[in-house]
């Protein structure tokens, strides 16, 4: 017993020379007093920087707690105990009872703002000096995105932000995980009207406005009848301050549905996730919802439409603009709160999203932003919408929405500022064959925080899962440029100027897919695209070598931004662009140098005037594509342009694809040199499915047996047979008048100034 005393004792003794030695430590490292203090720190960032330029960086508040300035030049910060003067702050004077934040970007920088370490978002300790002295320290735990380790009065504690503020009055962050609600039944269609049961722990809280629900919404008490809310007055569709370009108000009443967010709260007030449900009663048997999706896009109403932070109204950087500026030349363009760009004006929502059978295709917390550039400044704006960990913990979406069966990250809710609504998938149907990427659009009707808000499309996002998705290439070896030339493209230009015209095109021709040039800017020059050069066009290219065929290393075009399309049929596109013209391109300049890109432009271009954009074939995709979504664009004209005549905007589309073949024909000939008007090639053929026609750059269905298209003379047009089908026997090409022209699988045809009529014939 005495001998286990004496070992008590001694350890005793060893502990209190230990802590003596640590006082001793600290009591030389740490400087008497009151000084500067570390107050806030973020270590895992998304948006809560003051700075719009360093909205994702990590960053340190410190706090001037005294009554006199502190000049911040005497100060360092480290993350490394060993090395306290790791990181200089700025040569500038802190005022008594000020805050200054510093960000964590792990280089050398802006010395006014940047420190040359990032914080680890798993936590570790941060130290803040003097000379050799240490004034401060914070031991950082593990933070969640966008939640922050705040100096309270009495201990630190997570917080949401309150960088610059004082943290006494902070939100806390419990990381009492508190079980969500559950609902007795799932959002979606119904044809009759029910109570719902909420069932959680604790006490339920709820809302159905779209608002973020806490302790003071409404209380449940007992079931709550979901019914069709149709006949409500009209909300958020009634306001006036959603643009400077166009104001409706509908007359009737718009469709609505019911949006339910609830919470669970336990006895100390701590709360749970928001749970999210939007009931569509009496709507099932509607047309308008059966032939299009359907998606509730629910978000509290000040993300939308607060002043101070609201990204869909005018808001407060519309008045500071008006009282500095006062100018409206170009109204679409005044700044407003929904001009807003970057991560901090992303708000987080919910979304729900069903077919048009009303099976559920995805329910997920998102983030949202307003998408666009011109479509900002209309009264129904678009939305980019993202797959974050922070907001559900997933970070992708891995639901089937576009029927690749793979991940992405991004999509839009894209409104489309034609009013027909039909320009942007028009024109990605007409091309898809072309050596050009396309995107997936899904017509559906949306509503915005209960309220019908108008008929959308759901539209694939040209990034790295896209081209993942499509062509198996890993995500980390895509390059996007987003415009129409690369920076390696215009490099290239510059420092090969000597070369000669034929040189110049081979060695273009390495750097890029010349037919998904050719197709690309032949296509925006037909439609009237006029304001795609330079901005609004993206390309592409796959960085490392593969097994697929686009895996290259070469640059492909992208279809992209077509709403300023199809509107001037007699517009020679060719020299006439909002900013820039095909004339004005630095690559078409060097190109046009070249006979072998202008043969080969010439004729792709007429093998897309005779096949793509055929009159007939044309008109028949645009009735196809109009019957897809005539009733949901009955409920969109209430509630956009009621008393307005629509049928003009269909009409206007058609009648533009009616009148642009000769003069798109025309302007061709002028803008290459052509020698005589175009003449028809007729291809026919003895025997139907024998085989696999091509014409230049066009396939031809196997069970063509005549086909007729216009040509210039100025170059002959190719024609091949190809995929034979097995007991068929192909004899060779032959003219009108009998005479066998070749045998060969491949032939050039040279045109004269008639009708050239060639006839594939094989044997009985």
């Amino acid at each position: 017993m005495r001998g286990n005393r004496r070992i008590v004792l001694c350890a005793a003794g060893g502990m209190i020379l230990l802590c003596l030695i640590y006082y001793i430590e600290i009591s030389h490292m740490c400087v008497e007093g009151n000084q500067l203090l570390i107050n806030e720190v973020c270590s895992n960032n998304f948006s809560t920087g003051l700075k719009d330029q360093y909205e994702d960086c990590d960053w340190i508040e410190l706090y001037n707690p005294t009554n006199e300035t502190i000049f911040l030049g005497d100060y360092y910060l480290s993350d490394d105990r060993k090395s306290l003067n790791k990181s200089k702050l700025p040569d500038q004077y802190l005022d008594a009872g000020e805050y200054f934040i510093v960000y964590a970007k792990g280089e050398e920088g802006n010395q006014e703002f940047d420190l040359n370490f990032r914080i680890s978002s798993k936590g570790e300790i941060l130290y803040l000096s003097k000379g050799d002295q240490m004034i401060d320290q914070a031991e950082i735990p593990a933070l969640e995105t966008n939640v922050t380790w705040s100096r309270m009065e009495e201990e630190w504690a997570k917080t949401q932000s309150t960088a610059g503020l004082s943290n006494q009055g902070a939100v806390v962050i419990s990381d009492k995980q508190v079980e969500p609600p559950c609902f007795s039944k799932q959002g979606g269609f119904y044809n009759e009207k029910f109570f719902l049961e909420i069932d959680g722990n604790g006490e339920i809280f709820y809302t159905l406005d779209g608002s973020e629900p806490d302790c003071n919404s409404f209380k449940y008490t007992g079931p709550i009848e979901i019914k069709n809310i149709s006949t409500n007055p009209n909300a958020h569709s009634m306001r006036t301050d959603l643009s400077t370009v166009s104001q409706f108000i509908p007359d009737e009443l718009i469709d609505k549905v019911v949006t339910i967010r609830a919470v669970c709260a336990d006895e100390k007030g701590n709360l749970s996730d928001t749970v999210t449900n939007s009931y569509l009663v009496g709507h099932q048997e509607e047309s308008a919802y059966r032939e299009v999706y359907t998606i509730s896009l629910v978000t509290d109403p000040d993300n939308l439409f607060d002043y101070e932070e609201g990204i869909y109204v005018l808001g407060k950087d519309y008045d500071e603009y008006m009282l500095e500026d006062g100018s409206k030349e170009d109204d679409f363009w005044i700044p407003a709160n929904y001009r807003r760009r970057g991560k901090k004006s992303e708000r987080e929502g919910h979304i729900e999203i069903w077919d048009e059978n009303g099976k559920e295709m995805l329910k997920r917390q998102i983030g949202m932003r307003i998408h666009g550039s011109t479509t900002r400044g209309s009264l129904q704006k678009s939305f980019s919408i993202y797959a974050r960990e922070m907001y559900d913990e997933k970070g992708i979406f891995d639901e089937d929405i576009f029927g690749q069966g793979e991940e992405i990250r991004k999509f839009f809710i894209y409104s489309d500022r034609d009013d027909s609504k039909l320009k942007h998938i028009l024109s990605q149907r007409l091309i898809v064959d072309r050596a050009v990427e396309t995107q997936e659009f899904i017509r559906c009707n949306v509503f915005l925080n209960g309220e019908y808000w108008g008929l959308y499309s759901l539209a694939e996002v040209y990034d790295e899962y896209y081209f993942q998705n499509n062509y198996g290439i890993e995500k980390d070896s895509v390059e996007i440029h987003e415009g129409s030339t690369p920076d390696s493209i215009t490099e290239f230009l510059s420092s090969n100027a000597d070369l000669s015209p034929d040189q110049l095109y081979e060695e273009l021709s390495e750097l890029i897919d010349m037919q998904s040039f050719i197709d690309y800017y032949g296509s925006m020059i037909y439609m009237d695209d006029w304001d795609w050069l330079p901005g609004n066009a993206r390309c592409w290219r796959s960085i490392t070598k593969g097994m697929h065929e686009k895996q290259d290393g070469k640059w492909r075009w992208c279809v992209w931004d077509m709403e300023g399309a199809m509107n001037a049929y007699d517009r020679n596109t060719f020299q006439s662009g909002n900013e820039m013209c095909w004339e004005n391109d630095p690559v078409v300049k060097e190109l046009m140098k070249s006979e072998k890109f202008r043969k080969d432009f010439v004729i792709s271009f007429m093998d897309m005037v005779n096949h793509n954009f055929e009159e007939t074939h044309v008109l028949m995709e645009i009735d196809e594509a109009l019957s897809e979504y005539e009733a949901s664009y009955e409920l969109n004209k209430v509630r956009y342009f009621e008393n307005r005549e629509t049928g003009k905007y269909f009409d206007a589309v058609k009648e533009f694809f009616v009148n642009r073949k000769d003069k798109a024909i025309t302007y061709l000939k002028e803008e290459f040199d052509l020698l005589s008007d175009p003449v028809y090639f007729v291809l026919l053929c003895d025997k139907e499915n024998a085989a696999e026609f091509h014409i230049n750059t066009l396939a031809m269905d196997k069970d063509c047996v005549f086909w007729q298209g216009l040509y210039f003379n100025d170059y002959p047009v190719t024609l091949s047979v190809d995929k034979i089908e097995s007991g068929e026997q192909f004899l060779g090409w032959y003219s009108d008048s009998g005479e066998l022209l070749s045998t060969e699988l491949e032939i050039e045809i040279e045109m004269g100034n008639e009708t050239k009529v060639v006839h594939a014939k094989f044997a009985e």
